[in-house]
């Protein structure tokens, strides 16, 4: 599916995608991406070891709130949280060592969150029913190494 510069409304398509995922060992206090916290017992998403961090998967600076426009409506929605250790963290921020996108298991899924109907009739934005229709796919840039991450 091609996303049109009006559904981007200024973002990558890869950011786009990722906004209103569900976060993963962390979570949002409020609707303000500032407002968030690890779950209790987190673990990092990427290694395993005890998180000490949640990370914005969609850089601060980009995701205040993005809003879905789609036919159903609008849907604001915030960038997923990323429960991670101090390591892993500095790997993603200073190496940039990680990439994270978006999969969905079938088109139609894409379609039908751009449509609004996930969104709009199934469930809300960050939602880990959203886990369902598809998941994270996380590519390490210094091995090669692919794997998918949920919840």
């Amino acid at each position: 599916m091609r996303l049109t510069s009006q559904q981007l409304a200024g973002l990558d398509a890869r950011s786009a995608e990722l906004m209103g995922k569900p976060s993963i060992g962390a979570h949002y206090t409020r609707e303000d991406y500032r407002a968030h916290k690890l779950d209790q017992g987190a673990r990092c998403t990427l290694c395993g070891k005890p998180a000490t961090d949640a990370h914005h998967v969609v850089p601060r600076g980009h995701s205040r709130g993005f809003t879905v426009d789609t036919p159903l409506g609008q849907f604001v929605t915030l960038t997923p949280l990323f429960a991670l250790c101090r390591a892993c963290h500095s790997d993603i921020h200073d190496r940039a060592r990680y990439q994270i996108t978006w999969r969905w298991k079938e088109e139609r899924y894409q379609q039908e969150w751009w449509d609004g109907h996930t969104l709009g009739r199934i469930c809300p934005a960050g939602s880990p029913w959203l886990f369902q229709e598809g998941c994270y796919h996380v590519t390490d840039r210094e091995t090669g190494e692919e794997y998918e991450v949920s919840k």
